[in-house]
């Protein structure tokens, strides 16, 4: 009996070991490359934080380019490229202040291979400067979206880290290279306009045969003026009578 239960004892720790080893085997191998392996996700980081508000914003992709600048006496934008207008002070405001603190929704610590992530060559740029007392700049690379469209790979030129930045904060400024936000016009109001009142000025001319006797009668004719309805107004006397012999 001692003998057997010696037997299984055995038979137990080879397998344990076999099992490290294979898990050991396996490791190795996924990280021999990033694209077999599954990048660990963190929780939400903040990619950068500044204390001073940003005020000019550079988007870049290809030969496309949006530049907006923000006055800092009036803190109104506007667009200097590729037209000069003012800026949408809703729209680009928003854009500014998240991205004076960029918040990730996640940050990948084994990612090395950044062609995974469309980021060896990224289409799309943004640079971010805060002209406060300590001026800062900052370069965010755009890369793909995730699987589920939720959010963008990015990254920063000298950091290794790849984030995951939501499409609500990407995308308004994708859409910029297409449609600059231009600062809409205040809608003009219509003119008030009071319709005059009607006056019906009517003209006639008023003739009027009177029997005078046997031998003549009496033409007389007369024009008015009627200024009301009903109403007449004669304005020349009437023309002396012709008596017939």
């Amino acid at each position: 009996m001692e003998r057997y239960r010696t037997t299984i004892i055995l038979v137990v720790v080879l397998a344990v070991l076999a099992g490290v080893a294979f898990f050991l085997n396996k490791n190795g191998a996924s990280s021999a490359g990033d694209v077999a392996a599954t990048p660990t996700v963190d929780a939400a980081k903040l990619v950068w934080q500044e204390s001073a508000p940003v005020d000019s914003l550079d988007v870049l992709s290809g030969t496309q380019q949006v530049s907006l600048r923000k006055d800092l006496s009036t803190t109104v934008w506007s667009l200097i490229a590729p037209i000069k207008a003012d800026a949408d002070p809703y729209t680009v405001g928003s854009e500014a202040d998240t991205l004076q603190n960029l918040q990730a929704l996640g940050v990948l610590t084994t990612a090395t291979n950044l062609a995974q992530y469309q980021l060896d060559k990224p289409a799309m740029q943004v640079i971010v400067k805060s002209n406060g007392a300590k001026p800062t700049k900052h370069t965010l690379y755009i890369g793909a979206t995730t699987v589920d469209g939720a959010g963008y790979f990015v990254k920063e030129p000298d950091n290794p880290k790849v984030y995951i930045v939501s499409n609500v904060t990407i995308e308004p400024m994708k859409t910029w290279l297409v449609t600059p936000p231009k600062a809409q016009p205040s809608p003009t109001p219509l003119p008030l306009t009071v319709a005059p009142a009607n006056t019906i000025t009517p003209t006639g001319t008023l003739t009027v045969t009177l029997p005078l006797s046997s031998t003549g009668t009496i033409t007389a004719t007369s024009p008015i003026t009627v200024t009301e309805p009903g109403a007449a107004n004669p304005t020349t006397p009437v023309a002396s009578p012709t008596t017939g012999q």
